[in-house]
């Protein structure tokens, strides 16, 4: 069986999964204006995703900008997360 992949585009959702305790599997950085990130699909990540969309998600603030700035540098060095 084949893994499904949640498909992310946006940069603070990316940190606040990642502040959810789930990992980047991969980035897309074919389109110049604009990357995407892969996360496992699973109950949890959809749940998360959900939450933030309707925001009811409650992450640490600073610990998600260390994670945007983090994601940001390695892009920024064309570094691979």
């Amino acid at each position: 069986m084949e893994k499904q992949l949640l498909k992310i585009s946006d940069l603070n959702m990316a940190s606040a999964l990642l502040c959810e305790g789930l990992d980047i599997i991969g980035i897309d950085d074919r389109d110049p204006r604009r990357f995407f990130f892969f996360f496992d699909r699973t109950p949890k990540s959809e749940e998360i995703v959900k939450k933030y969309w309707n925001g009811l998600l409650r992450v640490d603030p600073k610990m998600m900008g260390s994670y945007r700035r983090e994601i940001l540098t390695r892009i920024n060095q064309g570094g691979n997360l």
